[in-house]
This record gives C-alpha cells, structure tokens and sequence, in this order.
C-alpha cells in the first residue's frame, strides 16, 4: 500500500439516496483497493457543516436543493486541496463538460461495477500524491467514470487548455491567458495528447468534439 498518507485518506461521499449510499460506503470501506475513511452526508448543507478534513469528495450530480454541479464552488472552497469527483446515473455529455468546466476532478457513473468504483475513487486519491501501485483490471474493464480515450481523465486545468486549444490558440498564447509558464502548458499539450491518443493538437481537438467533451463549433 502507498506511504503517500501517514493516516488512510478520508473520502467524503454525498448522496442523498439512502441505500446507495450506506452500500457505497460500506463497499468503500471494505474494500482493500481504497484502504480510506469514508464520511457520509444526505444533502449539502450537512456535507459542509463537517469539521473533518477530506481528500476526495464523491459529490452526487442530482441532490435535491442545492444540486451537485451547483454546489461544487462552495465544496471547492469548504476543501480548496480536496479531489473532487461528481457521481450520477447519466453519463451525458453536456453533464460531463459542465462538471468539468465548473473544477470536478472526473465523474463516475453510479452503474459502474463496484470493483470499478473503488479503481476509480483509488486512482482518483494518489494521482496527485506520487505513484502508486496499480492494480491489474480485470479483462474488458476500463476505469469508471474516466473519460475515453487515454489511460488518465483530464483535469480542470487541462481542459482549459484543451479548450484554448480548439480556439487555435498557441503554447504562449495560452500560457499567457492563464498566466502559466510554457513548460507548464507544454506539459499538459502532452498530456492532453497521449489522454486522446493523438498526435496532433488537431487531433486531440476532433478526438474531444466526438466525445462531446467541446462543441463542434470551436474549430
């Protein structure tokens, strides 16, 4: 198991549908693939008022009242260093581009296999935390909730990027829009490349327009 955590991570799961979530957090906390801490809330304003510290917010895309995608900037700025990934029965398109656009970390479908969520919420805990040991999926799955087409979903960042990208925009153009260096947005060209398995920026741009993840109209 990675030493990244001196304490297992805490995963914060919030849903307001009662049976999934108890199945959710008892299947997350059982599982060795996770190996975290799992909190719980039915609705937003409960998800909020906890005290804990979390790495991983599993934000459901439909809560009543204030909805996921609406909520995600107050959950973004109650835990600024915290992954967050929206979960939802609907793998649509335009809900996967606002998730994105709104800073979600990825999504994952609430149909997924249950070895596939915990892949997925594992993945989504060490990304950013240094290597990790990957475990070996079982044939014909693919990671939930990832979106298709490279072996990492795309981060907030990097589809600012890509989206400069369809705009026609170059490496220093786009550095200086997001006031980043080059070698930083060279970086993340790279990653968005081998995310879509292109090798040309257009490519990658044409790869994301038949995903849905931009509009057609951009280029």
């Amino acid at each position: 198991m990675p030493n990244s955590f001196i304490e297992p991570p805490t995963v914060l799961l919030v849903d307001d549908h009662t049976l999934f979530r108890e199945g959710m957090r008892l299947m997350l906390g059982s599982s060795p693939l996770v190996h975290a801490h799992i909190l719980d809330a039915g609705n937003l304003p409960d998800a909020l008022a906890l005290q804990q510290s979390v790495d991983l917010v599993l934000l459901d895309i439909g809560l009543p009242g204030i909805g996921g995608l609406e909520g995600l900037l107050s959950v973004r700025q109650r835990w600024p260093d915290a992954v967050i990934v929206m979960l939802s029965a609907h793998d649509r398109p335009e809900l996967v581009r606002e998730a994105l656009s709104k800073g979600a970390c990825g999504f994952v479908s609430k149909t997924a296999q249950p070895v596939q969520i915990c892949q997925e919420v594992r993945r989504w805990l060490y990304q950013q935390r240094g290597p990790e040991p990957q475990p070996q999926a079982l044939p014909g799955e693919a990671a939930a909730g990832a979106i298709p087409g490279g072996d990492e979903s795309l981060t907030p960042r990097q589809y600012e990027v890509l989206k400069l990208l369809a705009q026609g925009l170059s490496n220093k153009a786009i550095a200086f829009k997001l006031h980043l260096s080059e070698h930083t947005i060279r970086n993340h060209v790279v990653a968005i490349l081998r995310h879509f398995n292109a090798l040309t920026r257009t490519e990658a741009v044409m790869a994301s327009q038949r995903l849905g993840l931009l509009p057609a109209t951009l280029i």
